[in-house]
């Protein structure tokens, strides 16, 4: 039966007796267990090694045992008597000898328990020698925050010395201080980790001197504070259609618009942030926003379309929208409807509104900047307004009839009479000429001398003259003529009066063309001014559509149109 009181009795048919019995607990057998050991260590060779061991008696009887020390090789032991639950402090030693000098291990035994300690036997005057101990941190810290650790390092041999004791952090060293302790003293020292964002972790912080390492384990935790939420949708501007795939971002942090335009980013709270939505063919936007950790704050965009080619087919115009735009294509050219005899005048190749001469040689005539338009788009009928530029060209005249009056520099402009419309289509950002326009031609002398069968020795281009006709002057005819034929007569680049040029038409679809009457340039040799004349006709006439047939002028133009809300 178990401990306690139990009830018990007799019983017979007249009558019953009943008493009680009480059952005790069966006491605990002796027990004999060491709770905690010192030494005098380090102790010098030939000096007594002492132990002092506490020994408790855990059981309920009394008993006797022997509790012995082990080390060196040696025994000490004593006999102990206890009662139950009754402690004793029993001191033992062994005596050292010459030689012994190293560390070892002291062994305390009793019948129940063994408890041992590391102890140091040193020889005469021995060397410093710093052992730590108490190794300890004021762990866990925050990313940013110092991680301090503390030791105690003590000098247990006998002479002066000077150590470097280390902090490292899982093998990599955080701090370290010069330590110089007599023998036998002992110093705490603190080192120090100074933490930063992403270190977050737990580490094995290991101290470390010439002849001793101790160790602790820290803990770095995170400094991310809670996150907040920035949610919102994005849309065209003036019509509020949903943008899908336009690119959020805040931050570190980014996302794509979906579908419907929605979008959402999770970002740290309590931070300031610049939120930028950026979508092709649109504007991009940017808010400032600050949420605080938990909170969700609502950013919506509205984008306007950016400027740029018609080709994108993003436009989004609310109103008549003014524009600047140039011919495309490999060339733009003035022409004549009839090619004979002919000197062409050819506009340099325009790359995204810059000539490029160097690519169109050798019938090129250089010029500064492409033919321009400038003008007005109406979304409402997809119309546009606007004027056509052109720069001036330059060239050469070679006189090919007997007289010869050698090379004649000559500059000529053309300008329009009268504006430009056409029809404008923002899906496929094509556009066409509708309506005729009229090009005044000019033709300058230039040059200081002109009639000299030389070239002059600076660009005669910067030289120009006043126009100047003179009716009394006799002037041989030099034709000159502007023609859209691709090639010349072999080996001169200027034919002589008579001769006819042939060749095929480029591509209508790919270049920018514009077309003029013929007109003659006459050169004098003995007018009192040394004019040059112009005899040509007052008016050029501009008509879409290719090809024509001779003697029609025509203009085909590829533009791109650099919108500007």
């Amino acid at each position: 039966l178990a401990a306690g009181t139990y009830t018990h009795g007799v019983s017979t048919a007249n009558d019953t007796a009943t008493a009680q019995i009480t059952l005790d607990t069966q006491p605990d057998p002796t027990n004999f267990q060491v709770s905690s050991i010192e030494s005098n260590s380090p102790v010098t060779e030939g000096e007594t090694l002492t132990i002092d061991a506490t020994v408790e008696n855990t059981g309920d009887q009394q008993g006797t045992q022997t509790v012995t020390l082990s080390v060196l090789g040696t025994a000490d032991d004593q006999q102990v008597t206890l009662a139950g639950g009754a402690s004793q402090t029993v001191t033992l030693s062994v005596a050292t000898q010459t030689g012994d000098a190293g560390q070892y291990a002291a062994s305390v035994t009793t019948a129940n328990d063994t408890v041992s300690t590391t102890v140091r036997v040193k020889a005469p005057n021995a060397p410093a020698d710093f052992q730590l101990s108490g190794v300890s941190s004021d762990s866990p810290v925050t990313e940013g925050d110092t991680l301090d650790v503390t030791a105690t390092v003590q000098n247990v041999g006998d002479q002066q010395g000077t150590q470097t004791v280390a902090l490292s952090v899982n093998g990599t060293e955080r701090d370290s201080q010069s330590v110089q302790l007599a023998g036998g003293a002992s110093q705490t020292i603190s080192l120090s980790w100074a933490t930063g964002s992403g270190d977050a972790g737990n580490y094995t912080a290991t101290v470390t001197s010439a002849n001793d390492t101790g160790t602790t384990s820290v803990e770095v935790q995170s400094s991310a504070p809670e996150p907040a939420t920035i949610s919102g949708s994005v849309a065209a501007s003036g019509n509020g259609t949903a943008i899908a795939g336009a690119t959020v971002s805040a931050g570190s942090q980014s996302t794509t618009s979906a579908a419907d335009g929605s979008y959402t980013l999770s970002v740290g709270g309590g931070s300031t942030y610049t939120v930028t939505a950026d979508a092709e063919g649109y504007q991009s936007s940017s808010q400032t926003v600050s949420p605080a950790a938990g909170e969700t704050v609502t950013v919506d965009f509205d984008l306007a379309a950016e400027s740029g080619d018609g080709g994108d087919g993003k436009y989004n115009l609310t109103g008549p929208t003014d524009f600047t735009g140039y011919v495309l294509g490999d060339d733009a050219y003035l022409h004549t409807g009839t090619p004979d005899n002919s000197r062409p005048i050819t506009y340099s190749r325009c790359r995204d509104g810059q000539p490029a001469p160097s690519e169109q040689k050798p019938f090129f005539l250089p010029t500064d900047e492409c033919i321009t338009f400038e003008g007005t788009v109406f979304p409402s009928n997809n119309s546009w307004v606007g004027d056509v530029n052109f720069e001036p060209v330059t060239g050469i005249i070679n006189d090919t009839k007997t007289q010869t009056l050698g090379n004649v520099y000559y500059e000529a402009d053309f300008s329009t009479v009268g504006g430009a419309r056409g029809t404008f289509d923002p899906t496929t950002g094509e556009t066409s000429l509708d309506t005729t326009v009229s090009i005044n031609v000019s033709i300058w002398p230039v040059g200081s001398s002109i009639f000299s069968t030389f070239s002059p020795a600076k660009n005669p281009y910067s030289q120009r003259t006043n126009e100047v006709t003179d009716p009394t002057c006799t002037i041989p005819n030099v034709q000159i003529e502007a023609s859209s034929e691709k090639s010349f007569t072999s080996g001169s680049p200027f034919p002589g009066v008579g001769t006819t040029v042939s060749g095929e038409r480029l591509n209508e679809s790919l270049y920018g063309k514009v077309v003029t009457d013929d007109f003659s340039v006459g050169s004098a040799m003995d007018c009192n001014d040394n004019y040059f004349g112009v005899n040509m006709n007052n008016q050029v006439d501009l008509e879409q559509g290719l090809p024509a047939p001779a003697g029609d002028n025509e203009a085909v133009y590829d533009i791109k149109l650099n919108l500007q809300d």
